[in-house]
């Protein structure tokens, strides 16, 4: 396996957009740990089930994400429990 390293010269329309995106998407998953978690439960979601400037592969990654930290976290609460 290879391994090259590069680096990427953008321009400036292309760093404020990759800089918009990059908010927007972890707003987005801000947003949404925020809401699964005030749920309890992990609700069908998709990329046509929240609002974001995001394209949609963007988004299902963000469901994606999301998807994880909620397991993650419910996995830290059932270890917390005490059992007799």
């Amino acid at each position: 396996m290879i391994t090259v390293q590069f680096k990427l010269l953008l321009t400036a329309e292309q760093q404020k957009l990759l800089s918009k995106t990059t908010y927007e998407y972890i707003n987005s998953v801000n947003d949404l740990v925020d809401y699964v978690i005030a749920q309890s439960i992990f609700p069908k979601l998709s990329s046509t089930k929240f609002r974001a400037k995001l394209p949609s592969c963007v988004k299902n990654e963000v469901v994606n994400t999301v998807k994880n930290i909620f397991l993650k976290n419910m996995k830290k609460v059932q270890h917390k429990t005490l059992r007799f």
